[in-house]
């Protein structure tokens, strides 16, 4: 499993914002999703389970880990800062590719982009008044969240080799949680 830094990943990719999605995905694997992969592989190891359910573990970590980052992107763009506990709107001004931007990105007509991409490129300030005046920013959001959900149902699919016990529930309402913390993404209650 590697593990790199968004820093060092974006800094190859940021200057072409060529970010592919699959590319994306593959920064988060080796972020944020590998350290729930390896909470969820090591605890399934160290209560003896087989490898069948060890790489299920891992890959059900992946994929909570995954919509975890997904939507701490969202959370920075329409989130609350006090409720949220958090200072928002760094990955934004900070330039950082994430789902939400990707997505906007693919969804602008040409001179969008190219006006989003001179404002990236020069460090210049956005906010999400800027972002809604460029582009679609409000289905970018939604895409992202419901590519956020898409992920944690794979994540309970996973969990079908585990016996149907308080463990297996606990990690089920992980997931429901998660989908809370979404949909308050989605009615912007965060």
């Amino acid at each position: 499993m590697a593990i790199c830094t968004r820093h060092s990943f974006l800094h190859i990719y940021k200057p072409l914002l060529l970010l592919a999605l699959e590319e994306y995905f593959r920064m988060i694997e080796m972020k944020t999703a590998a350290l729930f992969a390896a909470a969820t592989e090591l605890a399934a190891a160290l209560n003896k389970q087989d490898e069948a359910v060890c790489a299920a573990m891992r890959d059900f970590g992946l994929k909570l880990g995954t919509a975890y980052q997904i939507y701490d992107d969202c959370l920075d763009l329409v989130g609350d800062e006090k409720t949220a506990g958090k200072t928002l709107g760094t990955d934004l001004a900070k330039g950082k590719l994430t789902l939400p931007m990707l997505n906007l990105l693919s969804g602008a007509t040409e001179a969008q982009r190219d006006k989003l991409r001179r404002r990236l490129l020069k460090g210049e300030p956005m906010d999400t008044t800027i972002l809604a005046g460029i582009a679609d920013y409000e289905g970018a959001i939604e895409q992202s969240l419901v590519t956020a959900k898409g992920m944690l149902h794979t994540a309970q699919g996973h969990l079908t080799l585990l016996p149907d016990t308080s463990h297996r529930e606990a990690l089920t309402m992980m997931i429901g949680y998660m989908e809370g913390l979404l949909d308050k993404c989605r009615s912007g209650g965060v």
